[in-house]
């Protein structure tokens, strides 16, 4: 009996199908998961010939295996975009007090066991690691806040637009720990410093753009991987070029979330307000957008239709700030600009 089963497939097949051990996976969803790993099961070369094959890529073990696995690479090459991104700041010598400033403000949100230099605090010297774990250490003191208490105050468009980005960061942080890096300055946000900062037309525009994109940003990698584009040989001849894109635009978005961040603290912090670069920031807002429409326009010539939906879904401006910006009456906004100025 057991020789007649092993030297019959088709038998087999029915042993295996009763036992439960064959996949449930349609082969709609079978060929996405598939495709989302990119390349992994290319990599097993065993015997057995297809029907080996197909039987292995079927398995719930090894479909939810090759899964992690892509989501962990993913994961791994985001850090390392936004770590590039955030050393190119540190070290670059127009921005490094920026960097120095946008620290010390942030790290005010750490345990006070973990502030080591007071108000003066900063991430020099440390390595990747202990600055990633310092910013996610930023980023959940900042999303535990939206569980306080609100006033009256709160009640306005700066209210909903922390509250927006930080619910577009929170669905962000357990899939890509560089979530950290790229958005710890947003959560330490407050309703009260942010508020005179969206009286200023040209900032207002910028952070609807740029906090709206928050989960456009965050999958961009998607683009780096293998199967994300129609064609294999294009993929593999512009890699280069578009990790290079997707970098430099994650350097000026920081650099616009760190001028952003340092300008809300001025009115408590006078050393914030001098690393600001306040005639600049215009420019690098539309610098921004236009690089945007340019890598929408590779994704709409060259990436799948399942990649170009993930990452063009979440392309909008900051909903909740479009809205309440129509509503903001002439006098009010004058008053804040007056404010910011003073």
């Amino acid at each position: 009996m057991t020789t007649d089963s092993q030297q019959n497939p088709i038998r087999k097949f029915v042993g295996r199908l009763r036992a439960g051990s064959m996949s449930l996976i349609s082969p709609r969803s079978s060929s996405h998961s598939s495709h989302d790993s990119g390349s992994t099961s290319g990599h097993h070369h065993g015997g057995g010939g297809g029907f080996s094959q197909r039987r292995k890529t079927s398995s719930p073990r090894n479909s939810l295996s090759s899964l992690s696995a892509a989501a962990a690479r993913d994961a791994a090459l985001s850090l390392s975009l936004w770590n590039a991104a955030y050393d190119g700041l540190r070290d670059g010598p127009s921005t490094a007090g920026l960097v120095l400033a946008y620290e010390s403000i942030v790290s005010q949100e750490l345990p006070s066991h973990m502030k080591t230099g007071g108000m003066s605090m900063n991430f020099r010297g440390r390595s990747d690691e202990d600055r990633l774990r310092l910013l996610q250490e930023v980023t959940s003191a900042g999303l535990a806040k939206r569980r306080g208490s609100r006033t009256e105050q709160d009640a306005s468009r700066a209210r909903a637009t922390i509250d927006a980005a930080k619910t577009a960061i929170d669905a962000v942080v357990p899939v890509y720990t560089s979530s950290a890096v790229a958005w710890a300055g947003i959560c330490t946000m407050t309703p009260l410093l942010l508020d005179p900062i969206l009286g200023l037309d040209y900032m207002c525009a910028g952070i609807s753009h740029v906090l709206g994109r928050i989960d456009f940003y965050m999958t961009l990698v998607s683009l780096l991987v293998p199967g994300s584009w129609r064609d294999d040989a294009k993929f593999r001849s512009q890699q280069d070029a578009v990790r290079d894109q997707i970098s430099r635009q994650y350097r000026k978005i920081l650099e616009f979330e760190m001028n952003t961040v340092c300008a809300a603290a001025s009115a408590w912090n006078p050393a914030a307000k001098n690393v600001v670069d306040w005639n600049g920031l215009a420019g690098m807002i539309k610098t921004i957008q236009e690089a945007d429409e340019e890598i929408v326009e590779r994704i709409r010539a060259n990436a799948t239709a399942v990649t170009r939906y993930r990452l063009l879904k979440s392309y909008k401006d900051l909903e909740p700030l479009a809205a309440s910006e129509e509503s903001m009456t002439h006098h009010h906004m004058a008053a804040i600009a007056t404010a910011v100025a003073a």
